[in-house]
């Protein structure tokens, strides 16, 4: 299971990188309503919709390699390859 540091870390990483985090949460099964739900959180102070997604996703049995394939599947070819750079995929 992807560890919560992690989550936060990756989360931060990825806020930069996904303008369109909605493509993400789609990639990972979430729903319309989900989706717009994690829009909600732009409207908390420091809320991140990236690091809610990530969060709620990292306590599914996760791990980066599911969310580098997830990624690379959506087209978010960028933030997969940043991942994989950061060295934290167990084949490497």
């Amino acid at each position: 299971m992807v560890n919560l540091l992690l989550i936060s870390t990756l989360a931060g990483l990825l806020t930069h990188l996904l303008t369109e985090y909605s493509v993400a949460a789609e990639s990972l099964g979430k729903t319309a309503l989900e989706v717009a739900k994690l829009e909600l959180e732009y409207r908390r102070p420091g809320g991140s919709p990236t690091d809610m997604l990530l969060t709620n996703w990292g306590h599914s049995n996760a791990t980066v390699e599911m969310l580098v394939s997830h990624l690379l599947r959506a087209g978010l070819r960028f933030a997969a390859e940043k991942l994989r750079g950061l060295g934290l995929l167990s084949s490497q």
